[in-house]
């Protein structure tokens, strides 16, 4: 069972209880939504001047 699968179980387990709030880790969510839907890669723009590149900086980040 994947994390999603877990994920899913674990909110059904709490609607069967009728627990109708609950409070769940924002990086363990993003996790989650990122096996099932992943962000679109991010691209960086650059313009090329004579000999000199003008780049937008982007973002740096580890890519998992």
């Amino acid at each position: 069972m994947n994390e999603f699968q877990k994920f899913v179980m674990h909110v059904r387990n709490l609607q069967a209880k009728e627990i109708k709030q609950a409070s769940f880790d924002v990086d363990y969510l993003c996790n989650v939504l990122e096996k099932v839907s992943p962000l679109p890669k991010q691209f960086k723009t650059t313009e090329v001047k004579g000999d000199i590149v003008i780049a937008d900086g982007g973002k740096f980040r580890d890519e998992n």
